[in-house]
């Protein structure tokens, strides 16, 4: 006997994703439209009064990146273009995730959104405004424009809200300071691989940066691991 929709269960959301929409979805929603705004006025610049090498202002920065090619930093670059791809990032967003939901499942929530809200504009922008990939050879291929950097994009998402979860904690600093590191190296590596101009990677970081330390703050993220914060044990005298 056929099943009828009506006899279907009912497909719902976790009651803990349900709350963090009702509570922030409206956060969400304004500050995608606030940071989409400014980007969507830089791709269109650099979209049509840039050469094929970009600005002149950064392209002497550029051609100095890739003329210090070496096999061990071309394997380098490549690596970095592999992690921080799609498949990449989904598999460091979905470990990071989960980790976040058993510490507090409104930190999960966030991340996802910063992830994929990032994921999402640079596509949008890179499909509308389509900015040529740098002239020359390149170490890998990407099939879209240029601008903004994606793997920059995404990635930046990702340090900051872990960032922001240590915040409360001694490892701050340290955080950051990785943190800060792993985004210049992504950044190095895609102009370097010679598949971004400069203004591509500092555009995506800087607004990923915006976005998502916007994000924790509205969400109070940073303040989760403080003792007593809802959702997390004390710790222990």
């Amino acid at each position: 006997m056929m099943s009828t929709p009506g006899d279907m269960t009912d497909i719902r959301l976790p009651a803990s994703l349900h709350a963090f929409l009702r509570t922030y979805g409206n956060t969400l929603l304004l500050s995608f439209l606030l940071a989409f705004i400014p980007l969507g006025v830089l791709a269109f610049v650099a979209a049509h009064f840039s050469g094929a090498d970009g600005f002149a202002f950064e392209q002497p920065l550029q051609q100095w990146i890739r003329s210090q090619r070496t096999s061990t930093r071309d394997v380098l670059a490549v690596a970095l273009h592999v992690i921080g791809g799609v498949w990449g990032m989904m598999a460091l967003g979905l470990v990071t995730t989960i980790a976040l939901y058993r510490l507090q499942p409104r930190l999960a929530w966030l991340l996802l959104s910063s992830m994929l809200g990032t994921a999402l504009i640079g596509v949008t922008l890179r499909f509308v405004f389509d900015r040529p990939r740098p002239a020359g050879d390149s170490l890998v291929s990407e099939p879209d424009g240029s601008f903004p950097s994606g793997h920059v994009m995404v990635l930046t998402a990702l340090v900051v809200v872990l960032c922001a979860v240590v915040w409360p904690t001694k490892a701050r600093s340290v955080a950051v300071a990785i943190g800060a590191v792993v985004v210049v190296m992504m950044m190095w590596s895609r102009v370097y691989a010679g598949v971004h101009h400069v203004t591509d990677v500092v555009a995506g970081a800087l607004f990923a940066l915006v976005w998502t330390v916007g994000l924790t703050r509205a969400t109070r993220a940073h303040q989760v691991l403080r003792q007593g914060a809802p959702g997390v044990p004390r710790a222990r005298p």
